[in-house]
């Protein structure tokens, strides 16, 4: 079993004296909490700027080249990323689902493309080769036939 003397002989090394190090990160965690942008994060994106303040103060105080501190930085950071790449991926269902809903309940006004004059007219919807194509919120977009798909289409700059 390890002494737990030569543990922290050891984290002294790579951090150097743990009072100074715990004043530098309790520095920056008492400035983040000055910003009125710090009462409305979510428990999550506070943690992690507290234990990035941690690992920032070991690699100011310590040894900077503990790629320890650098990778558990990055991997702080990874947390709160992918939760808010999850969240933005249910507002995009969400938002897919109110499309879905609204091409079965009809649009608020828009145009369809007329195959015989390549023009398009003042109409809620059109087919193209069984895909549903309809203009809503200032773009154009595909409901495909298999019914699954809503894509947004680029910028053709046919109006």
């Amino acid at each position: 079993m390890v002494n737990i003397n030569e543990t922290l002989k050891d984290r002294g090394s790579s951090y150097g004296n743990y009072l100074g190090q715990a004043m530098i990160a309790m520095y920056m965690k008492d400035y983040f909490r000055t910003h009125t942008n710090w009462n409305d994060m979510k428990d999550d994106q506070k943690d992690c700027l507290d234990m990035i303040a941690v690992k920032i103060s070991r690699i100011l105080n310590g040894d900077p080249n503990v790629i320890d501190s650098w990778h558990d930085i990055a991997g702080y950071a990874t947390l709160v990323a992918n939760r808010l790449n999850e969240k933005r991926a249910a507002n995009s269902i969400e938002e897919t689902e109110k499309l879905k809903m609204d091409i079965h309940l009809g649009f608020r006004g828009g145009k369809r493309y007329n195959q015989s004059t390549g023009k398009f007219v003042d109409m809620s919807k059109a087919l193209y080769q069984n895909n549903l194509l309809f203009y809503y919120e200032g773009a154009w977009w595909c409901h495909h036939s298999d019914g699954n798909r809503i894509e947004r289409l680029p910028e053709l700059g046919l109006t």
